[in-house]
């Protein structure tokens, strides 16, 4: 199977890999979309550690079930994100699931960016998501980007009547204005010195009476 190699932002590769085994409680998915993140295009977080196999908004086809799988069937749709936590440590208890031991552990293999990913049993018991037949590969790959959109506002504690500043009008800014208006703010502004991306926030509906440039 071809699988997307890292080793620097001008060095990215696309090498051939045998096809993923899977264990007890493990699944087999054929990639079908994967979103790429800023942090994948990070060469001062990346390089250090290559080759890397990068690649953590995925969505795919499950092809295969390991023993005790009971949830998902082969054909279904899905979302797997490439790490879970134990939800019960220090510090899932306090909803830092980033420091968990067990979130740490658990990785996809290759990576996300794979004809085929082997999705560890911690991953599949506890965060690979059913995809509803409305929503298509590339937009459930907004899943994860969205989830930390999502843990922001709450973090935030975003409530009915605040007025919301949002710096940066690319994809995750959007999204959090939009998860903003969606709490009940009742004046969203994104700052944003790219004439597009401003102009972009407007066509989605921001009900932002004023949309500036940084500069």
């Amino acid at each position: 199977m071809r699988v997307v190699e890292y080793h620097a932002n001008d060095d990215v590769r696309v090498v051939e890999m045998p096809v993923p085994e899977i264990g007890p409680g493990e699944l087999l998915i054929q990639l079908r979309a994967c979103g790429i993140c800023a942090s994948d295009v990070m060469e001062w977080y990346m390089k250090p550690r290559a080759p890397l196999y990068p690649g953590h908004e995925p969505v795919g086809v499950v092809v295969a079930l390991g023993d005790g799988v009971l949830q998902f069937a082969p054909g279904q749709r899905v979302f797997f994100h490439h790490h879970a936590p134990c939800l019960v440590c220090h510090f899932c208890q306090r909803g830092s699931f980033s420091q968990c031991t067990t979130f740490r552990a658990t990785r996809l293999y290759p990576g996300g960016l794979a004809e085929y990913v082997r999705v560890p049993a911690p991953n599949v018991e506890r965060d690979v998501l059913p995809l509803p037949a409305g929503i298509s590969f590339e937009a459930a790959t907004l899943i994860e980007p969205l989830a930390c959109c999502l843990r922001g506002i709450d973090r935030a504690a975003i409530q009915a009547g605040d007025s919301v500043c949002i710096l940066g009008a690319g994809s995750n800014g959007l999204l959090l204005a939009q998860l903003a208006q969606q709490r009940g703010a009742s004046c969203v502004i994104i700052v944003d010195p790219i004439a597009y991306r401003r102009q972009r926030a407007l066509a989605v509906g921001i009900d932002a009476p004023l949309l500036m440039s940084l500069w």
